[in-house]
C-alpha cells in the first residue's frame, strides 16, 4: 500500500508543485532554501539548494547536491548527492548516486550504466544494463533487473536480493546476502533489455503515442477544447481517478448484459469498440493535461504540440521506475478515462 501511495503522489507532483519553484531554462541553477516543492527543467540542472518539499528535476545533465523530502529526477547524466528525507526516483542513462547521498528510504533508480555508492536505507529497486553496487550496504531488499551487477566482499544485502537468471553476477560468492531468488526467463535478441533496444521501443512508442492524439486533437478541436476548461485540482483528481476506475470495471459488465439479447449485440459491439477506444487515449489523455500544467507555469504563452510532447517525455520516464512504473501507468489510465468520462457525459447531457 505504501509503495501505491508514494507512486501516486510522484504521478500528481505536477498538480502541487508551486509557480514559484518552478523553473525553465538551458541552464538552471538552483540555490538556497524552498519552502515549498522544486520543479526545474532544462539542458543543465545543478541544485545546492534546500527543498522543503518534493525535488523534480529534468534535463540532459543533472548534478544534484542539496537536500529535499522526496528526490525525482529525469535525464540523460545524472549525479545524485542530496540528502533525501524519504525516498529517491531517478530515470536516465548515466547514473551516480555518490557516496555523499543520503538515502534513508527506498531508491527506485531506472538507467544504462548505474553507479550506487551510498547505502540504502531500505529497499532497493534497479533496472539498468550494468548496475555496480561495490562497497554499500543495503538493509532491506535488493530487486535488480540488468545483464551485469558489480559486488565485491564490502557489498552487504541485509534482507532479500531478487535477480534473473541471465545476470551476471561478478563476486556474488564475496558478498555478504542473507538471502536470494534467482527468477527465470527467456530473452530473445529483438527484446533483450539493452540500452540499444530500450532507445528505439522508446522512441517508437513516444512517436506512436504523440501522432495518434496529434490526429485525434486536429480531427476533433472541440474535443482539445474540452479537457483544457477545467483545471482539477487534488479533489478533482481523485474524483475523476475513481469515476475512470469504476468506467473500466462496469463497461465490460454491460457488455455481457448487452450480448443476451439477440438485438442489442450490435448495440454490444459499438461499446466494444468506443471502450478500446477510450483505453487506447486514456493514458496518454493525463499525458498531455501534465504537460500542459506543466507548460503553463513555465510560460503565459500555450502551446499544445510542445505540451502534449513535455507530459509524454515526462510520464515515459517515470514508467521505467521498477515496480512504481506499472502503477504509475495504471494511475495515468484511470484518471485519463475518468477525464474521458467527463467529457463524454457533459456533452451528452448539454442542453
Amino acid at each position: 500500500m505504501k509503495k501505491i501511495i508514494y507512486s501516486l503522489l510522484l504521478l500528481l507532483v505536477p498538480f502541487m508543485v508551486s509557480a514559484k519553484v518552478i523553473e525553465a531554462d538551458n541552464n538552471v541553477n538552483i540555490e538556497g532554501t524552498k519552502d515549498s516543492s522544486s520543479f526545474a527543467f532544462g539542458n543543465s540542472v545543478n541544485s545546492d539548494a534546500e527543498i522543503n518539499g518534493i525535488a523534480v528535476y529534468a534535463g540532459n545533465t543533472i548534478n544534484s547536491n542539496g537536500k529535499a523530502s522526496y528526490g525525482v529526477y529525469a535525464g540523460n547524466t545524472i549525479i545524485v548527492s542530496d540528502e533525501i528525507e524519504n525516498d529517491l526516483f531517478v530515470a536516465g542513462n548515466s547514473i551516480t548516486i555518490s557516496k555523499d547521498a543520503v538515502v534513508p528510504r527506498d531508491a527506485y533508480i531506472a538507467g544504462a550504466n548505474i553507479k550506487v555508492l551510498t547505502d540504502i536505507g531500505r529497499d532497493l529497486y534497479v533496472g539498468g544494463d550494468v548496475v555496480d553496487i561495490r562497497g554499500i550496504t543495503i538493509h532491506g531488499n535488493a530487486t535488480i533487473d540488468a545483464e551485469e551487477v558489480l559486488m565485491d566482499e564490502n557489498t552487504k544485502i541485509e534482507g532479500k536480493l531478487t535477480y534473473y537468471e541471465n545476470t551476471n553476477m561478478k563476486n556474488f560468492k564475496e558478498a555478504s546476502i542473507t538471502e536470494y531468488k534467482e527468477i527465470k526467463r527467456i530473452i530473445s535478441e529483438q527484446t533483450k533489455p539493452t540500452l540499444k533496444n530500450r532507445i528505439k521501443w522508446g522512441a517508437i512508442s513516444f512517436l506512436t503515442s504523440y501522432v495518434s492524439l496529434l490526429l485525434l486533437f486536429l480531427i476533433f478541436p472541440k474535443l482539445r477544447a474540452a479537457f483544457d476548461k477545467n483545471k482539477d485540482g487534488f479533489k478533482e483528481i481523485a474524483l475523476s481517478s475513481l469515476s475512470g476506475l469504476v468506467v473500466i470495471i462496469v463497461v465490460p459488465v454491460l457488455f455481457v448484459l448487452a450480448c443476451i439479447p439477440v438485438v442489442t449485440i450490435p448495440v454490444s459491439l459499438l461499446m466494444v469498440i468506443l471502450y478500446a477506444f477510450a483505453l487506447y487515449f486514456a493514458s496518454l489523455i493525463s499525458c498531455y493535461l501534465i504537460g500542459k500544467y506543466l507548460y503553463s507555469k513555465a510560460t503565459d504563452k500555450s502551446n499544445w504540440f510542445l505540451e502534449l510532447a513535455i507530459g509524454l517525455i515526462i510520464v515515459k520516464l517515470l514508467r521505467l521506475i521498477p515496480i512504481a512504473g506499472p502503477i504509475i501507468a495504471f494511475i495515468c489510465l484511470v484518471y485519463g478515462m475518468g477525464k474521458i468520462f467527463s467529457v463524454f457525459k457533459t456533452s451528452a447531457f448539454k442542453k
